[in-house]
């Protein structure tokens, strides 16, 4: 392939290639491309300067741009999209290929049968969790910058979203869009009411109230709250928790659920080409499963979770060497989402299992406390990163599930 800046796209037409040019929708409808036969064109990689279009484009229209791959050929797409190559994790390296909810839901899936347990009921909260945790290890959601927040309770601490970019998976942009539009004071969830921050409860500091019209999206008709506080409402990990999983007596505020969870990520995992869609029939009703179409894929997720409950904590490969917050995160949702017996089932020994089960146990209840002495000044950081106190936050939530549902 040609030098040049090259993207590996996840969605949409196209591939990767080298882009060496524009191409632009006129007012007229005609499309303007540049010359690239010119030296300035041809010679230099990436988005020329030649390359603008010869007139305007008309305002209603979207730009196009076409990318010219290695053997010449030309393939339009969006310049707007989310690249797959962009975005960076926690610890500064790409994301896996696959988020904490699908790794999780992975491991409660049955592989010949592709579906879950029917008498499993801590799942789907518990998948609400993970996706909180994902926002936070992409850095797009952190909690509130003031140390006063120390004196709530670790789950009901604040988190307010730090970075709207998009991550191009669609529960992750849907739930933080709606955080962000909720938090800007855009949102209440279908009902008309009065914007108050949550930060009035750690500040002391008011935020102005503001009446919402509840259809047409308009902003708020108050100022904005305190320097560096949001204007509308901001509720620490258990209330997102409760709301996105429906789980509230507040009928104003069903609206935040996101609905088919489970089927919607098992169906982000077909594209992906981990399983695949069936149709079984289950005597009275058919129903679509997903078996396991990539056992590669399942089985590295296992591995990671075996050897983290197998190894010595004190252990220079414990808890993995790549992504090792993600594998501490993976087994304690795994715990609280009871689809752990799932992989333990591997182990040879019924003592290895429980030695496994009991280790378990207590990676969520070291992770899921946080030390306040760690709060300095306006922000919280730990090896430069300000996210981890959402993440020890959604761990306690999980450990205190069975008095939860």
């Amino acid at each position: 392939m040609s030098a040049g800046l090259t993207h590996r796209r996840r969605n949409g037409a196209g591939g990767s290639g080298s882009y060496s040019g524009l191409s632009a929708l006129t007012s007229d409808g005609t499309r303007s491309e540049p010359d690239l036969t010119t030296p300035s064109a041809a010679s230099s990689p990436g988005f020329s300067a030649s390359a603008a279009p010869t007139s305007a484009p008309h305002p209603a229209r979207a730009m196009s741009v076409t990318a010219v791959t290695a053997d010449g050929k030309r393939v339009a797409y969006d310049p707007t999209e989310v690249l797959a190559g962009d975005d960076l994790d926690y610890d500064g390296a790409r994301p896996p290929r696959l988020t904490l909810m699908e790794e999780v839901l992975l491991l409660g899936l049955k592989d010949k049968q592709g579906y879950l347990s029917f008498w499993n009921d801590s799942l789907s909260y518990v998948l609400r969790g993970c996706i909180l945790m994902e926002l936070a290890l992409r850095g797009r959601i952190a909690m509130v910058p003031a140390p006063e927040r120390r004196f709530l309770a670790l789950q009901d601490r604040p988190i307010v979203v730090i970075s709207t970019r998009p991550t191009g998976e669609v529960l992750l942009d849907e739930t933080l869009r709606l955080m962000r539009q909720t938090q800007d004071g855009n949102y209440t969830g279908g009902a008309t009411g009065t914007v108050t921050s949550g930060f009035a409860a750690i500040t002391g500091q008011p935020v102005a109230a503001a009446t919402i019209p509840s259809s047409n999206g308009a902003a708020p008709s108050g100022s904005a709250g305190p320097a560096g506080l949001p204007r509308g409402e901001t509720w620490g990990v258990a209330t997102w928790m409760d709301l996105l999983s429906g789980e509230t007596w507040n009928i104003l505020r069903v609206s935040y659920q996101l609905r088919q969870v489970r089927e919607r990520l098992a169906k982000g995992l077909v594209d992906k080409g981990v399983l695949r869609t069936e149709k079984r029939n289950f005597v009275l009703f058919d129903m679509a499963t997903h078996p396991v179409a990539d056992a590669t894929a399942k089985e590295t997720v296992v591995t990671r979770v075996v050897t983290c409950l197998r190894t010595n904590p004190g252990s220079a490969n414990w808890p993995a060497r790549e992504h090792p917050l993600r594998t501490i995160a993976l087994v304690a949702a795994a715990h609280a989402g009871n689809v752990l017996e799932n992989v333990l089932a591997r182990l040879p020994t019924l003592g290895e299992r429980e030695s496994a089960w009991s280790r378990a146990e207590d990676v969520l209840a070291a992770f899921s406390r946080w030390d306040d002495s760690v709060v300095a000044g306006q922000e919280c950081r730990i090896n430069g990163v300000p996210q981890l106190e959402v993440v020890a936050a959604v761990l306690s939530v999980f450990a205190r599930m069975d008095s939860l549902i």
